[in-house]
């Protein structure tokens, strides 16, 4: 493709320019063209075009070269200018060359044209680039030197030795000096001489002139210069070596006034000495009200408990003292039968009564296994068993509850499917009796990258900020005697545990919102949860060791055992259940982790250093939840204290299917 070329011609016959034309068009170059021969055209011309090269004749009736070539220095001083004649002497082409012109052909010689042509445009653009970089280095410097002087700190220039070679304005103002009187003095003997106390400060002790043996950096944030009237400026400042072909060549200091710094520090640090006192005595003051608080909370949760086991008591005691007072009862199995059901009722609410408690604090351990669950599921459900309530409820009192679902689709979490059912049920139910004049019942679930989101909102009563502030707390309830306090404290307890949060929501007048997150699962999850399933047990009869220090409790787990048709033999202690074991052999150990001089866990441990692969539940009345232990001496299965017959068979038989 032909490279376009706009040409200036200055000649005064037509069939040369065609000519020139022509010999450009085979060289490669797509010409644009303006002929002129006198001095008005040329001016005119290069007022009118953009134009990349000048070609003149040498020798024109009313006009020449040199004085073309004058114009275009005046108007147009980039422009290449070629001198074409076919007839100039050495002498005037000399001449030429020396008033401006970049070469000179003669027409007999054309074949030189186009490379000259190409030639001068290369160097011309390589002017223009060169005039282009130097308009900006100069525009450059000016503005450095205007940042320079509109600087807010001070900056220096040092050579070699140490002395300055430039600085700024802001700079010599700061230690009372013009810029020029400090230009060619050596900053240290100038400015740096002392210490703050006047004691001298050596040359090879200033940091500024370290830089320039170590080539380092140096940064200090507390020394002073000394100004022309001998006065002591604090200063901070750090020094930068310049390096030139691996030499030090000088530095470049920058420096700040820190007077009114150092002022302000020392006003901080008497206001923090203030603070600290007062902080101090209110720490102190919070931890009184703190202790008040927590000796508050104390009585509240025992009078709770107190009150929730005395009314179990009550009726395990009541139910005993009618077996044991009553002969004719003992007569009647059925009526014995109904009794004993009643106290096992109630020893069954005691003991949910000191899980729930439990559950508000536990944290969870790496051992419970968690699974892939729908919340939208979860939610379907608890709906489904709590829709009965609302709609009696509402055809009672004539006020319809209307529920509302907002629900993204197949919402997965990590979770124990029971305990958060638990919770979602509770909520429910909370939300219908706080609409006793009816209202609408919202249920949203939503997720975004990492977590899922549930809420589930009422057009009820309603909390005031207090009981806003108290509901999850244990034993905490606005619903009088009809209420254990217990619910919400158990939610906050399962939903901490699940790594989530719960939070509330709640005006007077205008309902409540209770929002759940928490973590959807992830692949890692997703493969784990198909973990763990555990076989059938085994239900040949077993060799156990029972080692167990309460007797009624030693009693009722043999009877367990035996009636399922397992051999037991028993200890008392954790000594003899350690001979015993050594003396016999045994399929299973069950072991009570909380025993006098050798507890369960000791025990254990001993055990599996005899014999790792002996199976061991060991059975605590810590409000431990049933779960596997940990490392290679603990417990296979931990069982908590109360657990009924079917509990101990189901984890006998979980611990030996596991072998």
């Amino acid at each position: 493709m032909d490279r376009p070329l706009r040409v200036l011609i200055v000649e005064d016959s037509e069939e040369d320019c065609l000519l020139l034309n022509d010999v450009l068009a085979r060289g490669g170059y797509g010409v644009t063209y303006r002929r002129v021969e006198t001095a008005e055209g040329v001016k005119a011309a290069l007022a009118e075009g953009n134009w990349d090269i000048v070609i003149s004749d040498h020798r024109m009736p009313q006009f020449n070269s040199l004085a073309a070539l004058k114009l275009c220095k005046e108007l147009a001083s980039n422009l290449p200018f070629i001198v074409v004649s076919g007839s100039i002497g050495e002498e005037l082409a000399v001449s030429a060359m020396k008033a401006g012109a970049h070469d000179y052909i003669m027409k007999d010689n054309l074949a030189r044209l186009v490379p000259a042509v190409t030639r001068e445009l290369r160097e011309a653009e390589s002017r223009r680039q060169r005039q282009s970089a130097e308009q900006a280095l100069e525009q450059w410097r000016r503005r450095t030197e205007s940042i320079l002087d509109a600087a807010g700190e001070g900056i220096c220039g040092l050579d070699a030795q140490g002395v300055i070679n430039f600085i700024n304005p802001r700079g010599a103002k700061l230690v009372g000096w013009e810029a020029g009187e400090l230009i060619g003095k050596p900053l240290h003997e100038t400015l740096h001489h002392s210490r703050e106390d006047r004691t001298p400060f050596l040359k090879q002790d200033c940091s500024l002139c370290a830089s320039l043996r170590d080539g380092l950096a140096h940064w200090m944030d507390d020394e002073v210069f000394w100004r022309k009237d001998g006065k002591a400026v604090p200063v901070e400042y750090t020094c930068m070596p310049i390096q030139k072909d691996n030499n030090i060549a000088g530095a470049v200091l920058t420096f700040q006034d820190i007077t009114e710094r150092k002022e302000a520090d020392n006003a901080l640090r008497e206001s923090n000495r203030r603070l600290e006192r007062s902080l101090t005595e209110l720490h102190q003051t919070q931890q009184q009200i703190a202790e008040q608080e927590r000796l508050h909370a104390l009585g509240r949760m025992a009078g709770g408990v107190a009150r929730d086991f005395n009314g179990t008591l009550s009726k395990i005691l009541g139910f005993t003292e009618l077996i044991l007072t009553s002969p004719e009862k003992l007569g009647s199995p059925e009526a014995v039968r109904d009794h004993l059901r009643m106290i096992s009722a109630a020893a069954r609410e005691g003991s949910q009564v000191v899980h729930r408690l439990y559950e508000f604090h536990r944290p969870r351990r790496d051992t419970e296994q968690f699974k892939i669950v729908d919340l939208n599921t979860i939610i379907e459900r608890s709906l489904l068993l709590a829709e009965p309530k609302w709609r009696q409820e509402g055809q009672t009192r004539d006020t319809p509850i209307e529920v509302r679902r907002e629900m993204q689709p197949k919402v997965l979490v990590f979770a124990d499917e029971a305990e958060l059912q638990e919770v979602v049920t509770n909520l429910l139910s909370n939300a219908v009796e706080a609409m006793a004049r009816g209202g609408i019942l919202t249920v949203r679930t939503s997720q975004d990258e990492n977590r899922a989101t549930l809420e589930i909102s009422d057009t009820g009563e309603g909390m005031t900020e207090e009981v806003r502030h108290r509901c999850f707390e244990p034993f905490f309830t606005t619903k009088g005697d009809c209420g254990t306090g217990l619910g919400l404290a158990s939610a906050y307890g399962i939903i901490q545990r699940h790594r989530g949060e719960i939070q509330v929501r709640s005006e007077v007048g205008k309902g409540s919102t209770f929002a759940i997150q928490l973590p959807i699962c992830s692949g890692q999850q997703k493969q784990s949860s198909h973990q763990g399933t555990l076989a059938a047990p085994k239900d040949h009869p077993l060799r156990v060791l029972v080692v167990e220090d309460e007797p009624m409790v030693r009693e009722m787990e043999v009877e367990y055992l035996i009636s399922d048709g397992h051999v037991v033999e028993t200890a008392g202690d954790g000594s003899e259940g350690l001979r015993k074991f050594r003396a016999s052999k045994f399929d299973l150990l069950l072991i009570d982790r909380a025993m006098p001089e050798i507890n369960g866990d000791q025990l254990t441990e001993t055990i599996k250093k005899i014999n790792p692969d002996m199976p061991v539940i060991l059975v605590t009345g810590f409000t431990e939840r049933p779960g596997n232990g940990h490392g290679p001496h603990r417990a296979n299965l931990i069982l908590s204290k109360p657990f009924c017959h079917a509990t101990l068979r189901k984890a006998v038989g979980q611990v030996m299917a596991a072998i």
